[in-house]
């Protein structure tokens, strides 16, 4: 049975410092792949083709593949997932998207407009799921009725809360160091040894203050009524966030 990790990379959820950590962990044995999703094409069987086609991997990370983990004979991944406060998450996308040499609508709109004004523009847009639920949304995969099936809104939380308590790990980027650590230990009992655990790619200098006085300057940023628009459309990820800090505290 090979065994290998398999990193959920959630946009701007400390993924580029956790393949940091696994290239320099698994040299020439990490490799990363994007593929298409779209409500009629849920590529499963190509993941799972890329799985089985690179026997000498030993890390793999996606951003765009989903939940579950991809199903291959003799193949035994593990999953990693981080979690994050999801008014933070948004607030470094609006960063990068901010400084990024891109022509996407989102960076384009960054770059003209305040994170508040950044804020009422994506939540606005009925198909942009980056600003909703998105964490709730990706875990939420996990327990959909069968592959390529979308998930009932009423749904959401129990799936992505269920999600957390069966998946074997979940990471918390405010408490990054301790997050590595505990991976370390998971993977050593799979005979995956985590050489490295300390790497901090694409950090701010706002990272450096409490979460708490980071979530009020933000919220101070973008005033009361975007704030109650955020929490009604992160609802779910606000839950997800409070449970998993609850097992890191």
């Amino acid at each position: 049975m090979r065994r290998a990790v398999f990193h959920f990379h959630l946009f701007k959820n400390a993924g580029s410092s956790v393949d940091r950590i696994l290239r320099d962990s698994f040299p020439n044995a990490w490799q990363e792949k994007e593929f298409r999703f779209t409500k009629d094409h849920w590529p499963y069987e190509e993941i799972e083709q890329w799985i089985a086609e690179t026997s000498d991997i030993k890390a793999y990370s996606s951003h765009t593949a989903r939940l579950p983990l991809p199903r291959v004979k003799n193949v035994e991944l593990f999953p990693v997932i981080f979690v994050r406060h999801p008014l933070i998450r948004l607030y470094s996308a609006y960063q990068y998207e901010r400084a990024q040499d891109a022509e996407t609508p989102g960076a384009k709109k960054a770059k003209e407009t305040d994170f508040k004004a950044y804020l009422e523009w994506r939540f606005t847009r009925p198909r942009d799921a980056s600003a909703k639920n998105f964490q709730s949304n990706r875990l939420s995969h996990l327990f959909r009725p069968e592959r390529g099936h979308l998930i009932e809104k009423r749904d959401l939380e129990s799936a992505a809360l269920k999600a957390i308590e069966t998946l074997p790990f979940i990471g918390f980027v405010e408490k990054f160091e301790d997050s590595m650590k505990s991976l370390k230990r998971i993977l050593s009992r799979k005979g995956l040894d985590l050489t490295a655990t300390l790497a901090r790619e694409n950090v701010g200098t706002s990272s450096k203050k409490p979460t708490a006085e980071r979530i009020a300057d933000i919220q101070t940023m973008i005033g009361d009524e975007v704030y109650e628009q955020f929490c009604a459309f992160n609802s779910v990820d606000l839950k997800l966030y409070d449970r998993v800090a609850s097992w890191y505290a």
